[in-house]
């Protein structure tokens, strides 16, 4: 989470970015790694930034004998860290992947898809990790190796993707991204917001696209936060007083080295004639759980899905004189709700709880399987039947006679080919992007009848 303009500008910030996928382990795909070269300049510029301002103890003898990035790797804090941009953004566009991600043990985990990216066009998803980029893989080299390397990247690059534990790869290629925040749609007389950041001029949005659902006189709004890292602490502030009545505070941001907190007040806002439901799930994170608590706790609004991603602490961005296109994301502290209410790292906890575990295919390929042998491409294919049909084929892989005749009477087929892969395929996904299939909407509505 970002501090508010006019503290960034007082900690001398000179970049302001578009923050859509740090907040979730410190990748964002229009940065790119600098080298290890080390200067004395440049180290002492950065002991004196994480002297001042970060928010706990670390060892700045590190960085007599190690790299600028093995001193800043050392501080074990997946928020903070060194980072070049090369490209230009604007506030609704960028050049990359159209993913986000953050590292752990398994590889770079997936946490953000952009619709209509490069991620998109070849099949990633939330909840992918992915292993290796060419000829880099988890193993012999760590997720930041990785990730470094597809932030430098120009061309088209060959990833390793682990789903449901079974690896497959993709190409991929970066292009122009799009960025669209805020979504929405009229359900019935119910108005839904979905908000996929809380980046630069998302608030904004949000105000346009609410105005627009209340003139429709809708009898209930869901804001739909699942799968949001987060963003900024003036965009998310924004958003709440257009719901907040009274004038307490509902988010403090506690840097460690400054004596007075940064504290979010409501203005009095009108409470509204609907009810409103907010939907959340693990991948929502630090601003995105600002807004449920606050929506939670000082309007008892509901919270429906599953516990939220965790995450407590807030960052800010330097641009470093030493070192041409630089900048040092620092952690500076942790954030609070209404009440000074901390989360923990188990996140915050649904008021109604609904799990929604949706199958996530892998791509097809063009071979064809095979009757009365096994493959992973079987078992995937089953995976998707079952969900869509409510049927009950086997899943380990085997193509038997049960699978052969169900594909036979529902996809007039004698052969699991491309075409009745790709058609199978097809259907899955416009059966699970439907509103009936998504068990915590469903819930949602549920509660307006």
């Amino acid at each position: 989470m970002e501090l508010s303009r006019s503290k960034r500008i007082l900690l001398g910030i000179a970049f302001l970015a578009v923050v859509v996928f740090s907040f979730l382990g410190g990748y964002m795909l229009a940065k790119v790694r600098p080298s290890s070269y080390i200067s004395n300049s440049a180290k002492n510029e950065i002991i004196n930034i994480l002297d001042k301002y970060y928010y706990t103890d670390y060892d700045k003898n590190v960085f007599e004998t190690e790299s600028l990035k093995a001193g800043v790797s050392s501080l074990n804090d997946p928020y903070t860290y060194l980072y070049n941009t090369y490209e230009t953004r604007t506030d609704d566009s960028y050049y990359g992947y159209g993913f986000g991600s953050s590292d752990t043990a398994l590889g770079l985990k997936v946490t953000k898809v952009y619709k209509n990216s490069p991620a998109s066009k070849v099949g990633l998803a939330v909840g992918d990790y992915v292993i290796g980029a060419d000829d880099l893989k988890i193993g012999d080299k760590k997720c930041s190796d990785i990730s470094n390397y597809l932030k430098e990247a120009k061309e088209d690059v060959k990833l390793y993707v682990l789903r449901n534990m079974i690896e497959f790869n993709v190409t991929i290629k970066k292009e122009l991204v799009i960025l669209n925040p805020v979504t929405y749609k009229l359900i019935g007389e119910i108005g839904y917001i979905r908000i996929d950041s809380f980046e630069e001029g998302a608030s904004k949005d949000f105000k346009e696209v609410l105005k627009t659902l209340e003139d429709s006189n809708i009898k209930g709004l869901i804001i739909d936060v699942r799968n949001n890292p987060g963003g900024l602490a003036s965009e998310v502030s924004s958003i709440l007083r257009c719901f907040i009545t009274g004038s307490d505070a509902f988010l403090y941001l506690k840097a460690e080295k400054e004596k007075n907190p940064e504290i979010y007040r409501a203005t009095n806002a009108t409470k509204k004639s609907y009810d409103i439901k907010i939907l959340m799930n693990e991948n929502s994170a630090s601003a995105s759980e600002v807004f449920a608590l606050a929506m939670n706790r000082t309007m008892n609004y509901d919270l429906i899905g599953v516990n939220s991603f965790g995450k407590n602490v807030f960052q800010t961005d330097f641009k470093l004189n030493s070192m041409e296109n630089t900048y040092l994301h620092v952690t500076l502290g942790n954030w609070y709700g209404p009440n000074n209410e901390m989360i923990s790292t188990d996140g915050i906890a649904p008021t109604i709880e609904v799990v929604d575990k949706k199958y996530v295919p892998l791509p097809i390929n063009d071979s064809e399987c095979i009757y009365e042998t096994a493959s992973n491409e079987v078992k995937n294919i089953c995976y998707m039947l079952n969900e869509m049909h409510n049927a009950n084929l086997r899943v380990d892989g085997y193509f038997d006679i049960n699978v052969k005749y169900f594909i036979i009477d529902n996809y007039e087929s004698e052969k699991l080919d491309y075409d009745t892969k790709k058609k199978i395929f097809d259907s899955y996904y416009e059966f699970v992007n439907k509103d009936e299939s998504d068990k915590v909407l469903v819930k949602a509505l549920s509660l307006f009848e």
